[in-house]
């Protein structure tokens, strides 16, 4: 979501007057990135869809959501931005890119991520095109 704010998304905005013209699309320092709030004012609506995502399974990299993992290694802090292996649950993304639309994502946590099954090339390229077409 990081890289489609940056692209698409209104110009990073430092001062407080221009944070409050629009909700923001990016929190500030999402993913210590040291990145001001990125602002809605003039940017495209943003809409989170389950099937536009990297691929799916085997490596934990890959998953949404670390609520299982923070079970596992409870003395990780879990908590510190949005960083390609810390997937967080539709929830924790709220709250980080607040402009963005969550609603057309069924689950709050990673239903679609297997830990034994790697989504192969044709099936990856299946999903897209889904996307696509959605």
């Amino acid at each position: 979501m990081q890289t489609a704010v940056g692209v698409f998304g209104g110009e990073a905005r430092k001062d407080e007057v221009s944070v409050h013209e629009a909700p923001r699309l990016m929190v500030e320092n999402v993913g210590n990135s040291g990145r001001p709030a990125t602002t809605s004012l003039n940017s495209p609506p943003f809409i989170a869809v389950e099937l536009c995502r990297e691929r799916l399974g085997v490596h934990p990299c890959d998953k949404r959501s670390v609520s299982e993992y923070q079970l596992l290694f409870p003395a990780i802090d879990f908590s510190v931005g949005v960083h390609p292996c810390d997937k967080r649950s539709v929830s924790e993304y709220q709250l980080l890119f607040p402009a963005i639309d969550f609603s057309v994502i069924e689950n709050e946590e990673d239903i679609l991520w297997k830990p034994d099954v790697r989504e192969t090339n044709e099936e990856l390229a299946a999903r897209g095109l889904k996307f696509l077409n959605w």
